[in-house]
C-alpha cells in the first residue's frame, strides 16, 4: 500500500502590500483581487499587482 503524507500550512499576511511587492515573477502581467480579513482589517479591499522579473508594484 502506498502512503501519502501531506503537510498543510496556513498563514496570514500581516502586510499585504509589502508581501506582494517583494515578489519577482518569471513573466510580466497584472492581477486584480479582493482581500477580506476579519482580523487584519487594514488589508481589506481590492488590490492590483503588476508583476515583472524586476519585482512587483502596486499602482
Amino acid at each position: 500500500m502506498l502512503g501519502i503524507l501531506a503537510k498543510i500550512v496556513w498563514l496570514r499576511l500581516i502586510d499585504v502590500p509589502t508581501a506582494l511587492s517583494a515578489r519577482k515573477d518569471s513573466e510580466e502581467g497584472s492581477l486584480v483581487f479582493h482581500v477580506e480579513d476579519s482580523i487584519c482589517t487594514w488589508n481589506n479591499g481590492n488590490r492590483r499587482i503588476d508583476g515583472s522579473t524586476e519585482g512587483a508594484e502596486q499602482p
